[in-house]
C-alpha cells in the first residue's frame, strides 16, 4: 500500500507544479492495491519519483473517468466540481460562482497554468468560463499555497485540457446528446454536439475539439419556468454555448514546442426576461414572465480566450526547463439595471499577458535521488475595465493596469525513507495604474494615479509514513489575493482614493494537519484546517446601488474539517466513495483585531456530504447512483428576514442522480436522470440573502439526458 499511497502524494506535488506551469502534463492511470484508479500527472520526464511522499496538504484530482461520469449527468462544470471537491460550495445553476468558495475563501482558476480569474474586477464567472469538452482532467489544491500568485487563498483549480495520445495516425470521435426537463419538456430541450480529431505522426501531434450546445429553459419540480438570471450575476438557461480548443506540438529529443488555443463563448437570449418577485419568508418563489423588462436590454454573455506557447527542455541542469508565454482575454456582460445611468448593462473587459520561466532541478549534492527544487520567475500584466453600454459608452470602473513581477522557489527533500520535508517562498511586486474617472452614480470627478505594493509568502510542511496503512502530515502555508480594487473605486466618495485606500494584499496564514492511507477495501483521507488573516475581504450591500456591494476589510478566521473515502468490492465491479465538509468562520466587526461575528453566507457554506456507488454489470455496461446533501445555516436569525446582504436562513436539500452507460452498436450510449426524485428545493445561492425577492429561484426539477459517442 505504502508505495501506492506515495503515488498519490507524488500526484499532489506534480499537480501543484503543473498549476504553476511547470511542464506539459499528460494523464495516465495506474491500479491501486484495491484496484481503484488515480491520476498520475507527469511531464516530459518524471520530475518527482512516484514513490516519493511529499505534499503536506490536500489535493483533489478529477480524471477522465470521473469527468465522464459527471458530464453524463450534467454539462455544468460548477455542479461537477461541487460534487467531486471537498471544501467547495454547492452550485448555483447559473454562470456565476459568486459565493461558491473553498474552505470559506476565494478560489483561483487556471487553464493549463494560465490564470483566468479577474482579480482587479472579479465578477465570479471564471469557474464556468470553460467547457467540459476541452478537458482531460481537473487538479484542485484545497487550501492556500505559497507557490501561486494572486488569488486562491481558499484553493486553486487548474483545468487540464485534453492532449493527443495513441499511435501514429488520425483518429476522432463524435459525441451528441439531448436533455430535457421531465416536469415541462416544452422549451427545455438542450441539444449538444461535439467533434474531436487527433493526428500524430512521429514527432508531431495535433488535437482539435469543437462543441456547440443550445441550452433550453430550466424548469423547477413543479414545472414552472425558472428565471433566466437566478442570482443576478448571469444565467446559463436559454443560451448558445460554443467551445473550440486546439493544441499542436513538436517533440525533438529532449526539446518540445507546443501551443494551444481555447475559445469559450456563452450568449444568452431569452424572451422571458420579466421577473415576478418572490418572498422567501412566505415561501413564494420568483418566477419568469414573458417579455422584456426594458427594450434596450440585450442578452448577457461570457466570453473567454486563452492562448499559450511553450518550450520545454527535459535536460537542463539535470532536470526540466520550461519557458511559456500566454494571453487571456475575457468579456462579461451583465443584466440590465434600470436605475444606473438611466438604464444600462455593465461589461467587464479584461486582458492578461504573461511570460514564465521555470526550472525543476534535482539537488544531487544532497545525495538524495528524490530531492528537487522548483524555481523560476514570471511577469504578468493585467488590464481591466468595466463600462456601461449607454450611448456613448460610460466608465463604471476605470481602467486598472497592473504589472506583477514574481520569483518563487519550492524545495523538497527526503530526510529518510518515510519522512519528507517541503518548503518554499514566493515574492510578488505589484504596480497598479488607475486612470482619472467620474463616479457613475454620483458624478464625482476622481483623480487617478499609481500605487505599488508587494507580498512575500512562505510554506513549510512534512509528511511522515507511520506504517503501510497510514501517513500523517502537517503543513503551514501563506497565500494572498488582492482586494477587489475596481469594486472599491466605483463607489468612492473621495477625490483622491489612492491616498486613503488600503490596497495591501489579503495575506492569510493557513495551517493543516491530516491523515491518509489505504486499508484492504478502501482508501481514506481526513484533514483539519485553520486560516487567519489580519486584513480580509467581505462584501456589504451598497447603499447607492441595491444590486451591488461594497468591500469591507477586517480580520478573519476560518476553520473546518474534510474527509474522503473510496473503496471497491468484487474485483472492482462495485466502486463506492464519498466526501464530507464542515467549514465555519468569524470576522472582526468592531475593528479591535479580535473576531467576534460569523462570516456571512457568501463566504461560509453549509455542511456538505456527497456519495456515489458505481456498479459494473459487465465490461461495457455500468450503473451509477450519486447524492449530494447540503445542510442548513442560520447564523443571523435577527436579520435573516430583512437584510439584502448574505445573512439569510440557508435551507437544506438532498439531491440524487442516476446514470448508466453501455455499449450500443459502434459506440457508447449514456442515459441519466439528474434530481432523479424531482426534489423541490432552493440552491444555497438563492437562500443565502434572505430578502432579495428577485433572486429567490428554485433549482431545476428532474431532468433526463441521453447521449451517444462514437470513436473511430
Amino acid at each position: 500500500m505504502y508505495r501506492d499511497e506515495n503515488r498519490f502524494i507524488s500526484v499532489s506535488v506534480l499537480a501543484l507544479l503543473c498549476m504553476s506551469g511547470t511542464a506539459f502534463a499528460q494523464v495516465e492511470e495506474v491500479d491501486e492495491e484495491v484496484t481503484l484508479k488515480t491520476v498520475i500527472v507527469s511531464g516530459v520526464n518524471s520530475r518527482l519519483p512516484n514513490e516519493l511522499s511529499s505534499f503536506p496538504g490536500s489535493v483533489t484530482l478529477i480524471d477522465e473517468e470521473a469527468l465522464d461520469a459527471q458530464l453524463a449527468i450534467t454539462p455544468d462544470v460548477g455542479q461537477l466540481l461541487a460534487f467531486e471537491v471537498p471544501g467547495l460550495g454547492t452550485a448555483s445553476f447559473s454562470s456565476s460562482d459568486y459565493g461558491q468558495t473553498m474552505r470559506g475563501r476565494p478560489v483561483a482558476f487556471y487553464v493549463d497554468g494560465v490564470p483566468i480569474s479577474v482579480p482587479l474586477r472579479d465578477a465570479g464567472r471564471a469557474m464556468r468560463a470553460v467547457s467540459g469538452s476541452a478537458l482531460q482532467g481537473v487538479e484542485v489544491i484545497r487550501g492556500a499555497t505559497a507557490l501561486y500568485g494572486n488569488g486562491g487563498t481558499g484553493g486553486s483549480v487548474n483545468y487540464i485540457t485534453t492532449r493527443p495520445s495513441g499511435p501514429d495516425g488520425v483518429t476522432g470521435s463524435t459525441d451528441v446528446s439531448l436533455s430535457a426537463s421531465l416536469t415541462n419538456p416544452s422549451d427545455s430541450y438542450r441539444p449538444r454536439a461535439e467533434q474531436s480529431i487527433t493526428a500524430l505522426s512521429g514527432p508531431v501531434d495535433f488535437i482539435a475539439v469543437a462543441s456547440y450546445e443550445n441550452v433550453g429553459a430550466f424548469f423547477d419540480a413543479d414545472g414552472d419556468r425558472i428565471i433566466s438570471n437566478p442570482n443576478g450575476n448571469g444565467g446559463i438557461s436559454e443560451s448558445d454555448i460554443y467551445n473550440l480548443y486546439s493544441r499542436a506540438g513538436l517533440t525533438l529529443d529532449q526539446h518540445r514546442f507546443e501551443g494551444s488555443v481555447m475559445i469559450y463563448d456563452q450568449e444568452q437570449d431569452t424572451d422571458w426576461g420579466i421577473i415576478v418577485p418572490g418572498d422567501q419568508q412566505a415561501g413564494i418563489k420568483a418566477q419568469a414572465a414573458y417579455g422584456q423588462a426594458d427594450p434596450r436590454e440585450v442578452g448577457e454573455y461570457n466570453k473567454n480566450l486563452v492562448a499559450q506557447a511553450s518550450y520545454i527542455n527535459s535536460d537542463v541542469l539535470g532536470g526540466t526547463m520550461r519557458a511559456q508565454v500566454f494571453t487571456q482575454d475575457i468579456n462579461q456582460l451583465f443584466s440590465f439595471n434600470a436605475t444606473r445611468a438611466g438604464g444600462s448593462q455593465s461589461e467587464i473587459r479584461s486582458r492578461k499577458d504573461g511570460v514564465r520561466l521555470e526550472f525543476n532541478t534535482p539537488l544531487t549534492f544532497m545525495n538524495q535521488d528524490n530531492s528537487r527544487i522548483l524555481w523560476g520567475a514570471e511577469y504578468v500584466r493585467d488590464k481591466s475595465v468595466q463600462v456601461v453600454n449607454t450611448t456613448p459608452e460610460q466608465i463604471f470602473v476605470p481602467e486598472l493596469d497592473q504589472k506583477d513581477l514574481a520569483a518563487f522557489a519550492q524545495v523538497e527533500f527526503e530526510l529518510m525513507s518515510d519522512l519528507t520535508i517541503q518548503g518554499g517562498v514566493r515574492y510578488d511586486s505589484f504596480d497598479v495604474e488607475v486612470e482619472d474617472f467620474t463616479v457613475l452614480t454620483t458624478g464625482l470627478n476622481v483623480m487617478g494615479g499609481s500605487t505599488d505594493y508587494e507580498s512575500t509568502v512562505f510554506n513549510i510542511g512534512a509528511v511522515k509514513g507511520i506504517n503501510e496503512n497510514l501517513d500523517i502530515y502537517a503543513g503551514y502555508s501563506q497565500g494572498f489575493s488582492l482586494p477587489d480594487i475596481g469594486r472599491t473605486l466605483r463607489t468612492t466618495t473621495v477625490v483622491n482614493p489612492l491616498v486613503t485606500f488600503r490596497p495591501e494584499p489579503i495575506k492569510i496564514d493557513s495551517y493543516e494537519i491530516g491523515i491518509r492511507g489505504d486499508l484492504p477495501w478502501f482508501s481514506y483521507t481526513f484533514a483539519g484546517f485553520f486560516s487567519e488573516s489580519e486584513l480580509g475581504q467581505q462584501f456589504e450591500p451598497d447603499p447607492n446601488d441595491l444590486l451591488a456591494n461594497i468591500v469591507v476589510r477586517a480580520a478573519e478566521e476560518v476553520q473546518g474539517v474534510e474527509g474522503t473515502l473510496k473503496g471497491a468490492f468484487m474485483d472492482d465491479q462495485l466502486v463506492w466513495g464519498g466526501t464530507f465538509t464542515y467549514v465555519t468562520g468569524e470576522t472582526d466587526t468592531d475593528d479591535d483585531g479580535e473576531v467576534d461575528s460569523p462570516l456571512d453566507n457568501s463566504r461560509i457554506p453549509p455542511v456538505k456530504v456527497t456519495g456515489f456507488v458505481n456498479y459494473q454489470l459487465r465490461d461495457d455496461w455500468s450503473v451509477r447512483v450519486q447524492a449530494i446533501y447540503s445542510g442548513s445555516r442560520n447564523e443571523f436569525p435577527d436579520i435573516a428576514a430583512t437584510s439584502t446582504g448574505s445573512y439569510g436562513d440557508v435551507e437544506p436539500f438532498t439531491v440524487f442522480d442516476v446514470s448508466t452507460r453501455f455499449g450500443f452498436g459502434a459506440g457508447d450510449m449514456t442515459l441519466s436522470l439528474s434530481n432523479a426524485l424531482n426534489n423541490d428545493y432552493f440552491p444555497e445561492s438563492s437562500t443565502r440573502s434572505g430578502n432579495r425577492p428577485l433572486r429567490y429561484a428554485p433549482a431545476p426539477g428532474a431532468t433526463f439526458k441521453m447521449g451517444y459517442k462514437v470513436s473511430y
